[in-house]
């Protein structure tokens, strides 16, 4: 809603699949595949821009309600994110 909000008052003029091209850290798109505002083929686009994009799609849900309508999906989802970023960091920690 906030990416529509500001496109529709001309403060994002470029497509946010452009944006997430120069992005160097990772990235996690969640989305549902019956999502009227977000559609699927744009979290797809935006994931598939970003150089480290990683899409995850829960069947059957809308915008607002990811993690209710398959929490499990949601939360390995994030979780494996989470640990993607994370564990070269605590790996590479002692030798800085």
């Amino acid at each position: 809603i906030a990416f529509l909000t500001l496109r529709m008052l001309g403060r994002m003029d470029a497509a946010l699949e452009i944006d997430t091209r120069t992005l160097r850290a990772p990235l996690l798109v969640i989305a549902g595949d019956h999502d009227p505002i977000s559609p699927l083929a744009d979290a797809r686009a935006i994931a598939n821009a970003a150089p480290h994009g990683t899409l995850v799609v829960v069947a059957y849900q809308r915008h607002d309600d990811l993690r209710e309508g398959d929490p499990k999906k949601f939360d390995d989802a994030l979780v494996e994110f989470l640990k993607s970023i994370t564990e070269p960091l605590a790996a590479t920690s002692g030798s800085l």
